[in-house]
C-alpha cells in the first residue's frame, strides 16, 4: 500500500517538472484519434 502511495507521489513530482511533456503525450493522443477516425471515414 506504501509503495501504491509513494509511486503516485512520484509521478505527481515528475508531472510538476515537465508539464511540457505531458502536453506533448495529450497532443500524441489526439492526433492519433484524429487520424484513425480519417482512416475509418476513407
Amino acid at each position: 500500500m506504501q509503495t501504491v502511495e509513494q509511486s503516485k507521489t512520484e509521478t505527481e513530482k515528475k508531472a510538476y517538472e515537465k508539464p511540457e511533456l505531458i502536453q506533448l503525450s495529450e497532443i500524441h493522443e489526439k492526433t492519433d484519434a484524429l487520424l484513425t477516425s480519417l482512416f475509418r471515414a476513407s
